[in-house]
């Protein structure tokens, strides 16, 4: 016996032919008088028809990892098609007016406002209506999600679709997470984005007017069925959805060693890019026997969301890019002299792909120190100055590593992160995590509370620290063990604040960025910074004298400084911004001088706007440091070289398209950093580095200068680098988009085998959206037969004027 079903819906209408398409524009004035066309109060007539023909959306898209794959998308390469009907009506229960089984299931597409989208609600109708056959009378194959999310919206609504346990307990990244990431971060998180729904493809419309249209119509449609049989005879407005992203059974095992008649062929490309990292001070010196431990400020750069064009991760990502880009700045103009007398070296860290399973951050901390990196016997090079990726410092050709100059970092004693400061969970407060581990974690936390100032900052009380490059460090370090950590500054306290934390509601456009939050954190990060490279732990005092020490060297960074502003205007709503472009126009052009090819740094595309933090993936010309290989005998590109008859240093270039924030990250940190070289009181101006040549001031412990600015462009000392961000199990290969996937065992560059090694799959060129109005039978067979009468009309028309014509002799 069937249960009851809260709605009835009809015989699924056919699409409409060609023929009948054309006749109906030739009776569209006639169309419009129909009875039927008032069934409906919005149509897909102008202005709506131009724009739902391929509808702006972005897409909620497949990701591959070690172990299966998470995401959307269609169950085959045949895209699908389903009436637009709204989730709150087909989920009322209400019973059916007529007992309809017969016939074929209507299919349909869940329509949905973003701020109710989530995975309780997405389940129930996906267990009502999702099966093959669906209800017997509807199925559900798709769902649409439009915006109705308003200015001062309420988030007590809303569940962000991030794991409750975030990149922790049943995660792919839960073996990269310190003790598998036991603590509930992320309270009010529902896990649909872990969820495998590689079934239901799905979609989210940002254009408020088509979203308005569409969500009205879905409930006009689902309401209409509902009272009425007779609407089966209704064109309903439907939509055509086409995201196939790769079988059920694949993970990213199967898609990067796909074969094609014995050939590697992937089917995907591995997430990551390119990690920024910073000195402060001299240069470190590549021939120091015994080089300081380094005090690390390190921020994530990329932010979490299930939209892959739609991350504005507004306080996930752009937050924490900020307030590191302005302590930089604040310790930036100090002199180095200073800096370098600090009993540790300060460094910075931006690391790409952080959400991902802390790609960055492992990358850089395993070729540093854990294992540390080691180059293929005969694969390392030392170029000249004019060609090198960082002069004083060879090229590794396998494993691939353009520069190795991080292995003149010392050990890392101690990682400060920031975390979520853009909107604080309560005004005026930041709040201190310790790693729960280390000593250090302990000493870091208490310099931070120590800093407190203007703004208060408390010992949050967890015990542990949320993800972050702190928890990834003390992963890595000491086989499991937390041989070193750190401490987070956090705008939230025992628990993640942000309901929209991995939502693409994560926005500056909707609420109030606190910038005294983001300027106070700035400011206690960069004097953390400093303290704990002065930190000498002498007395029970050594944590306050430090603090004391760094307060008086560094001043307060106000909410007003006009960096900051122009920075946060950047980040937080215009990536297309002028002092963006200007950054990447002028390491374009330095990197055109070093390599002498034409190739563009900063990708295809800038940040958007608003700006996107997704992360992009690694491979080819997409992040993948290469090789141009040319011994005047043949020319290559390669993403990795064991060959034998690289003879010398001159046979290749490496070669590097960064993205656009990366890029512009790169040339804001030489910017900030490379200032404080003595006789630097005016510098000189540069177009690229070319004109920085014969510069005198940086030139202590091999210090060079580069050319560095946005308006302005002068040349200052070199103190950023980049830095491969690929999850350290995996190692490029010879062919540019290859990879090696490392066994546990193995373990050679750092691999431990646990990573997640999550890969995107290569998209259709046909992926995409559209809306149009399916045309049932009866309107098929109408517009026929109304053509039909509309062409012997216009015959006898004709006719009739060929007689007249006739009769007056004039045919």
């Amino acid at each position: 016996m069937r249960r009851n079903h809260p709605l009835t819906c009809p015989k699924k209408p056919a699409p409409a032919t060609g023929r009948s398409l054309l006749l109906a524009a030739s009776l569209l004035a006639v169309a419009l008088s129909l009875p039927f066309s008032a069934a409906l109060d919005v149509t897909l007539d102008q202005p709506f028809q131009q724009s739902l023909i391929t509808l702006p959306h972005a897409a909620c898209t497949t990701l591959f990892h070690r172990n299966g794959r998470q995401g959307c998308g269609t169950p085959s390469s045949d895209s699908i098609q389903g009436a637009l009907l709204s989730w709150d009506e087909m989920g009322t229960g209400v019973p059916p007016y007529t007992e309809k089984g017969s016939g074929e299931a209507l299919d349909f597409i869940a329509v949905f406002p973003d701020g109710v989208a989530d995975l309780e609600k997405i389940a129930s109708l996906e267990a009502s209506y999702g099966d093959e056959d669906g209800d017997g009378w509807c199925r559900m194959v798709g769902v649409l999600v439009v915006n109705a999310t308003t200015d001062g919206m309420e988030n007590s609504y809303y569940s962000s679709p991030m794991a409750s346990f975030p990149q922790g307990q049943n995660t792919p990244s839960a073996d990269v997470t310190y003790d598998d990431g036991d603590y509930k971060w992320n309270k009010k998180g529902d896990g649909l984005f872990y969820k495998d729904r590689g079934s239901i493809p799905t979609a989210i419309v940002t254009d408020r007017d088509i979203s308005t249209y569409l969500l009205e119509i879905s409930r006009q449609q689902a309401s209409n069925l509902k009272a009425s049989a007779e609407t089966s005879e209704l064109p309903l407005v439907s939509a055509n959805m086409n995201f196939y992203m790769g079988g059920a059974d694949i993970n990213s095992k199967t898609c990067l060693t796909w074969t094609d008649d014995g050939e590697l062929r992937p089917k995907c490309l591995p997430l990551g890019g390119n990690s920024l990292w910073a000195t402060a001070g001299s240069r470190a010196d590549p021939d120091a026997e015994d080089p300081r431990d380094v005090v690390m400020l390190a921020v994530n750069i990329d932010g979490p969301s299930q939209y892959q064009d739609l991350t504005p991760a507004a306080n996930s990502a752009a937050g924490n890019i900020l307030a590191g880009l302005m302590a930089a700045r604040a310790i930036g103009e100090l002199p180095d002299g200073e800096l370098d007398d600090l009993q540790r070296q300060v460094a910075f860290g931006f690391f790409q792909g952080e959400k991902y399973g802390y790609i960055g951050s492992r990358a850089f901390f395993a070729d540093t120190v854990y294992p540390g990196f080691a180059c293929r016997e005969g694969s390392e090079f030392a170029q000249d100055d004019a060609k090198a990726v960082e002069r004083g410092f060879s090229t590794c050709l396998y494993p691939m590593r353009p520069s190795t100059g991080f292995r003149a970092l010392g050990q890392i004693y101690s990682v400060i992160s920031v975390d979520q400061v853009a909107f604080p969970e309560e005004e005026g407060v930041l709040y201190a995590h310790k790693d729960g581990l280390t000593d250090v974690g302990e000493i870091a936390a208490e310099i931070l509370v120590a800093l407190t100032n203007a703004t208060t900052v408390t010992d949050a009380g967890v015990g542990s620290a949320p993800p972050s490059p702190v928890s990834s460090l003390a992963r890595i370090s000491g086989n499991g063990e937390g041989e070193a950590g750190g401490a987070v500054l956090s705008g939230y306290s025992t628990a993640f604040s942000d309901d929209y934390y991995g939502s693409h509601l994560d926005s500056a456009l909707h609420r109030k960025v606190d910038m005294e939050s983001i300027a106070a954190a700035a400011t206690v990060a960069a004097r953390a910074a400093i303290a704990l490279a002065y930190y000498d732990g002498d007395s029970d005092d050594a944590s306050d004298d430090a603090a004391e020490y760094a307060t008086k060297l560094l001043p307060d960074i106000s909410a007003e400084d006009e960096m900051l502003l122009t920075l946060s205007q950047c980040l937080f709503y215009d990536g297309n911004c002028d002092y963006l472009k200007g950054h990447v126009a002028t390491e374009d052009s330095n990197e055109k001088y070093r390599t002498k090819m034409i190739q563009t740094m900063g990708g295809d595309k800038n940040l958007d706007t608003p700006p996107n933090f997704n992360v992009g993936v690694y491979g080819g010309y997409l992040g993948q440091a290469r090789i141009y290989h040319d011994n005047g005998k043949s020319k290559s590109i390669y993403g990795s070289y064991k060959g034998d008859n690289v003879e010398k240093a001159s046979d290749f270039d490496v070669i590097v398209r960064l993205s656009f924030l990366e890029t512009s990250l790169l040339g804001i940190l030489n910017d900030f950093l490379g200032r404080g070289s003595d006789g630097m009181d005016t510098p000189t101006e540069c177009k690229s580095t070319s004109d920085c040549l014969n510069v005198s001031y940086c030139a202590s412990s091999g210090d060079y200068a580069v050319c560095a600015g946005s308006d302005t462009k002068e040349c200052v000392c070199s103190r950023a680098r980049w830095h491969p961000a690929l999850d350290p199990d995996l190692e490029p290969l010879q062919d540019q988009g290859t990879f090696l996937l490392r066994a546990m065992e193995e373990g050679d560059g750092g691999g431990d085998g646990l990573g997640p090694i999550y890969t995107e799959p290569y998209w259709s060129a046909e992926i995409g959206v559209s809306v149009f109005r399916a045309s049932s039978s009866f309107m098929g067979t109408y517009v026929l037969v109304a053509g039909a009468l509309f062409l012997a009309f216009n015959i006898m028309i004709a006719l009739k004027l060929k007689a007249r014509l006739t009769k007056e002799v004039l045919f």
